[in-house]
């Protein structure tokens, strides 16, 4: 039985109450609970085959009834009452299905994604999200509809349901803490709970979540969420989807799920595609969908008609004798020769936009064209550093590439969510081969889309200002990263470049191998003789000083404040070294020449 559906005549969604006027409002004697029998296997154990005929007369038959609400609630119905979990979840979807008020519904499920969480945490705090849950309706009831409600009352509204969830998701994890609640295994793995008993465990893995266990006892498991797949074709007309119902496209979609798992288990994408992390309310909660979409205000006509800034015309000499005057009174001031001129700094400050550039003609890439000046700064410098970055302003910053093999094992994995939803799942591994990133081309994040003018504006300023440039028509880069707009609480333009820096060699900031003596803040920690030791590098900086006094005809309070402070600081590894500091403190205080 094959039904074709016409999208304009079904609302699905918020506001699902409203009915084809041709189909009549469905009652509950049309279906019957018996009816939902036939696709459950015997008590004793669920049907191993997956009957796809059955599922698809379901949902013809449900689709060409128009609402779904009575049927959800004889479906509720037919749940054993020891699964309240999931009658709970499945009364909340209910209920963000029956509102009428979209921004309301919106909010709503937002608000079932965080009670979920609570969940995640122990099935035994399914009390607590099912109360969180109720008060945030209550309090939504307090704004009214949503015709009347500002960007301010958004935010406050989405602040209001944050913290609720904080609150309630801090006395879970107490809960868990004082050994009330059982913990679930896999907690942020993003996957649905399941209450089996003790017999279920010995069952294949393919069986079915929603058969109940005849007894009382039940176990805590977890399950993998089931694969949806994305439709064939939609279409959007504001800021809800018409789903188009495709027969055809459905069982294409079901035989390639039985493609990616032959054996019945759940792929990697099923899993990765659901991020527990995710803030529901921070994609496009704040504001309002843009109309113009991102490709049709970001067009090559567009970018080469932005004026891009001169770079600022720079006197070089006029710049190294600046350079060297800041030094000298740097070095004036530390020696205590300096004499502070009020009048003249306070002249100065009352001109301040006169003295100093304006920062709305700010033109990206100015460095190399001030090598000279850089080159007066760092030219007594004996830092590796300062080599470091005179290479870098003159010949760029050149990344280092290595491959994949040490890259963590939690980046990689945000990393293969991303090209599951851009290559076939049998070409992601080699993706992730090799010692340079392959060519690639990820679409934008849908934050990106839902605050396209945001994007566009922040796109022309930074054209503007050279910090970016356009590629030539017809060609484009090796890699082409998503962005996307995150608000925090302002807008803030990102780009995703999490497919490139797994490739990059990472300065290590810790020991990843257990070792029992490692370098510390100047100090060697050793934890086979438990002792702290000063470094080499370290005492050599304590020489230093030492020799700079020792030498010295005048000596400086600064001087003595750097040998005092050098003192102290060894404290960890010379308990006594502080007392030495004494003397240095009394001659700064004047009482000891």
């Amino acid at each position: 039985m094959e039904t074709g559906l016409i999208p304009s005549s079904t609302q699905f969604g918020a506001g699902g109450s409203q009915v084809p006027s041709r189909l009549g409002t469905p009652t509950r004697k049309e279906i019957h609970p018996g009816f939902w029998e036939k696709f459950k296997g015997p008590q004793e154990g669920p049907s191993e085959d997956f009957n796809f005929d059955l599922l698809k007369e379901a949902v013809s038959q449900i689709a060409m009834r128009g609402s779904l609400t009575d049927y959800m609630e004889v479906v509720m119905q037919d749940y054993p009452d020891m699964q309240k979990s999931w009658r709970s979840k499945a009364r909340f979807l209910l209920d963000v299905y029956k509102e009428p008020d979209a921004k309301t519904a919106k909010l709503m499920a937002a608000t079932f994604f965080f009670a979920s969480r609570i969940n995640y945490i122990s099935t035994g705090c399914e009390y607590m999200a099912t109360q969180y849950c109720a008060e945030v309706r209550a309090e939504l009831r307090k704004f009214g509809k949503s015709e009347s409600w500002s960007k301010d009352t958004v935010l406050e509204i989405e602040s209001m349901i944050r913290e609720k969830y904080f609150n309630f998701k801090a006395m879970a994890e107490k809960e868990l803490s004082r050994g009330n609640v059982k913990p679930i295994n896999g907690w942020g793995d993003a996957r649905m709970l399941v209450e089996t008993d003790a017999r279920d465990k010995e069952t294949p893995s393919n069986s079915n979540a929603f058969q109940g266990s005849q007894n009382g006892s039940s176990k805590t498991e977890v399950a993998k969420p089931e694969k949806t797949r994305q439709a064939k074709e939609c279409t959007r007309s504001g800021p809800l989807a018409e789903p188009r119902f495709d027969p055809a496209a459905m069982r294409e979609d079901f035989n390639h799920a039985e493609e990616d798992s032959p054996d019945g288990a759940l792929s990697e994408r099923q899993i990765e595609d659901v991020d527990c992390e995710a803030d529901p309310l921070m994609a496009d909660s704040a504001t309002e969908r843009d109309e113009s979409t991102l490709s049709e205000l970001c067009t090559f006509e567009e970018v080469a008609a932005i004026p891009v800034r001169a770079p600022f015309d720079y006197d070089l000499e006029c710049l190294k004798d600046g350079v060297r005057r800041v030094l000298g009174e740097l070095e004036e001031f530390r020696d205590g020769r300096l004499e502070v001129n009020e009048e003249e700094d306070r002249a100065w400050l009352q001109n301040v936009e006169k003295n100093v550039l304006n920062p709305d003609q700010f033109r990206a890439g100015n460095f190399n064209r001030t090598i000279p000046a850089w080159e007066e700064l760092l030219k007594d410098s004996k830092r590796k550093t300062s080599k470091m970055v005179l290479g870098a302003l003159k010949e760029g910053l050149k990344p280092s590439f290595e491959g994949t093999d040490n890259a963590l094992e939690s980046k990689r994995k945000v990393v293969k969510a991303m090209l599951l939803k851009t290559v076939p799942k049998r070409e992601v591994s080699s993706f992730l081969t090799g010692k340079f990133p392959s060519e690639i081309e990820f679409s934008n994040h849908q934050s990106a889309e839902d605050n396209a003018d945001f994007v566009w504006n922040e796109v022309k300023s930074n054209l503007a200002s050279g910090a970016i440039s356009a590629y030539p028509k017809g060609s484009k880069p090796k890699v082409v990263n998503p962005i996307g707009v995150v608000f925090n609480p302002k807008p803030r333009r990102i780009l995703n470049a999490r497919y490139i820096n797994l490739f990059m060699k990472s300065l290590p900031k810790c020991l990843l191998e257990p070792a029992q003596s490692a370098d510390w803040l100047g100090f060697v920690v050793d934890s086979l003789l438990e002792i702290f030791r000063i470094s080499e590098k370290k005492k050599l900086k304590v020489f230093a000083v030492l020799e700079q006094i020792l030498e010295s005809d005048e000596i400086t309070a600064r001087m003595l404040a750097s040998m005092a402070g050098k003192l102290v600081s060894l404290g960890p590894a010379m308990l006594p070294a502080s007392l030495f500091s004494r003397p240095l403190f009394a001659a700064m205080q004047g009482k000891l020449t």
